[in-house]
């Protein structure tokens, strides 16, 4: 079959326009593509798109995508000069801990302190002077120190062998005893516990014979406290105290050609009362105090055998002390 074309003006000019229109769309498309490659577009853009151009009929659910983690914004890293100190109670704990408080006391008292000599003409009491320093720290090391001294009327109007020619036996009587220990503190008063050195010394002046006790050995210590008045810095409290010790004891005499000794044990015993008032971080003391020390079993080329030598002490002290 043959188609006719009875209008020849139309054929020509529609393959005219054919020729003339081809290339331009083809440009044009190649522009939108390129253009959409080079296009930035964000992910709600794209599923946008996506959607708009998804197949007729499509049954595909739209899923939505959560929006993407923004970190949060970083400080700018600082110089280590331009850091700033950690806040209190932050960082690498200190090596050394806090100091403790630490309080000191004296006392000063006065009374009477002798000797006596089981068998022997030895047996006299005197006025005596004492002192007493006690340092107790916050954590429970703590250290007391006691002088007694009298003077040398003890055993006045006695006469005595000082080794070759018979002599007056006047004596003063000299005690050091030191208590180096541990605090506990109780809910029944604080108990120390520690070891004792205590040095005594009998000093025959007049017939220059000398008489040394050194013991030694473990203390045990309670003294209880009872508030009468106020509250905290400022208070009246009432407290006892009782102390007891058993240790070895050595003894030495020197005397006009020559010198002994001997070593025996001792047991010893301390009890005491006093009111404290405190006033911030000082306080003061009112008390009194006896003590006494046995020594058993001794027996010296002068001094002699004898079962039993005592040493006792009774004083009114008052004291002061601080708290750092």
């Amino acid at each position: 079959m043959k188609i006719r074309c009875h209008h020849p003006a139309l054929l020509a000019a529609a393959a005219l326009a054919a020729c003339a229109t081809g290339p331009r769309d083809w440009r044009e498309v190649q522009r939108e593509r390129l253009e959409r490659a080079h296009h930035d577009v964000s992910l709600d853009e794209a599923l946008r798109l996506a959607i708009l151009n998804a197949p007729a009929g499509s049954t595909a659910a739209p899923v939505r995508t959560p929006p993407p983690v923004v970190p949060p914004p970083q400080e700018p890293r600082r110089h280590i000069d331009q850091q700033e100190p950690p806040r209190p109670g932050t960082g690498p704990r200190s090596f050394r801990s806090p100091l403790q408080p630490l309080q000191v006391t004296a006392d000063y008292g006065i009374g009477r302190a002798g000797a006596n000599v089981h068998g022997a003409r030895y047996d006299d009491r005197t006025d005596a002077q004492f002192v007493r320093v006690a340092v107790d720290a916050g954590n429970g090391a703590a250290l007391h120190a006691d002088l007694v001294s009298t003077d040398g009327d003890l055993f006045a109007d006695v006469r005595h062998n000082d080794g070759v020619d018979p002599a007056w036996a006047d004596a003063g009587l000299f005690e050091l005893d030191v208590f180096p220990h541990h605090r506990f503190d109780t809910g029944y008063g604080a108990v120390r516990v520690g070891a004792f050195v205590d040095w005594l010394r009998l000093d025959h002046e007049p017939s220059q014979v000398t008489r040394d006790w050194l013991g030694i050995g473990p203390r045990l210590a309670w003294q209880p406290e009872l508030r009468l008045l106020g509250d905290g810095d400022r208070a009246l409290d009432l407290y006892l105290r009782a102390a007891g010790d058993v240790g070895a004891t050595w003894f030495r005499e020197h005397y006009r050609g020559g010198a002994d000794g001997d070593l025996t044990w001792r047991w010893g015993g301390e009890i005491g009362a006093g009111l404290r008032l405190g006033l911030g971080r000082a306080h003061a003391e009112l008390g009194a105090r006896f003590r006494q020390s046995n020594v058993q079993d001794l027996d010296g080329e002068l001094f002699g055998a004898h079962s039993r030598s005592s040493f006792g002490s009774e004083q009114i002290y008052f004291g002061f002390g601080l708290r750092y």
